[in-house]
């Protein structure tokens, strides 16, 4: 009787895993750019990982469960690809199948968050000048007659004067 339990308990735990491992086989992994290729290979050097390969890389990424993936091949070639590319721009130095960041990586990384930050602000700004535009293109067909906006204060009549008859 108490020797079924440990049975019982791996054929929930192997259920369990199935169903986990199918769940994430449905979604689809989603490539990475080369910028983000290599954040993580400067993240992972900076939390104590000196070399890393795409095998790491992917297992940061999505954890042990990549490996049963059905894209898994296309995602190891893609980010073998990036690794590869990085490292013959000399963001990222190789090692044998092991690649290690460049000081030229954390340079690449900061003239890429500096240009986001000025798109960003770019942006804003462009944002602000179209409402500008809208408002006085508005104001501008009001003041020639096209549409009449109904007075919130009326300045014409004098008030607290009392019309008398």
């Amino acid at each position: 009787e108490l020797t079924r339990w440990p049975y019982i308990f791996l054929f929930a735990r192997t259920i369990w895993r199935r169903a986990a491992q199918h769940a994430f086989n449905r979604r689809k992994l989603v490539i990475r750019q080369r910028l983000e290729v290599l954040q993580d290979v400067v993240d992972m050097a900076e939390s104590g990982d000196d070399a890393v390969d795409a095998l790491d890389i992917l297992t940061k990424r999505y954890g042990y469960r990549w490996v049963d993936h059905p894209q898994r091949e296309s995602h190891l070639r893609a980010i073998r690809r990036n690794l590869s590319y990085l490292a013959d721009t000399g963001e990222l130095t190789r090692d044998g199948s092991n690649y290690r960041a460049s000081g030229y990586a954390l340079k690449t990384l900061q003239d890429a968050a500096e240009d986001d930050r000025r798109y960003r602000a770019n942006l804003r700004v462009q944002q602000l000048l179209a409402a500008l535009t809208l408002v006085s293109a508005v104001m501008a067909i009001a003041q020639a007659g096209l549409i009449h906006f109904s007075p919130v204060v009326d300045f014409a009549t004098k008030t607290g004067q009392e019309t008398k008859k």
